[in-house]
């Protein structure tokens, strides 16, 4: 599946703090990621589709980091703009993908995928979060 790309300079976060969170980072990080907790370690690493666990994210790096043990900030649900390079199309539905980190359309999934809904796009080369975060089922594409 093809991810967005992403501009890390046009991400712009919404403006509402309660949906900002951080966290040490397990590794590094890139600004527009999306990331998970870990519950072994409970660091924050590049969440991706191929496991349940690694598929439970809890929302869009908002600054980046260039090694493990470093605090990463987070948007966890509202509105994050994500530049004119993601070309994001308003009213599709966003996930997460196989490549860590990545963000893609729901259509473009594959077999085996964990579905980890991010949210749907806008009008503003930007995508709406659910309010209380990604929603990862936890079940795998058929």
């Amino acid at each position: 599946m093809a991810d967005i790309a992403i501009t890390t300079t046009q991400v712009v976060p919404t403006t509402d703090r309660t949906q900002i969170f951080s966290g040490k980072c397990g590794e590094a990080i890139t600004i527009g990621q999306v990331v998970y907790k870990k519950a072994a370690d409970n660091k924050l690493w590049k969440a991706i589709d191929t496991s349940a666990a690694a598929a439970a994210a809890v929302g869009i790096a908002i600054s980046s980091s260039v090694a493990a043990e470093q605090d990463v900030s987070y948007q966890k649900g509202g509105t994050i703009t994500l530049g004119a390079a993601a070309s994001i199309t308003a009213g599709a539905v966003y996930v997460l993908t196989d490549t860590a980190g990545g963000i893609s359309l729901e259509a473009e999934r594959n077999t085996g995928d964990y579905m980890t809904y991010i949210g749907v796009g806008n009008a503003s080369n930007a995508i709406v979060m659910p309010t209380k975060g990604p929603h990862a089922t936890g079940v795998a594409h058929a």
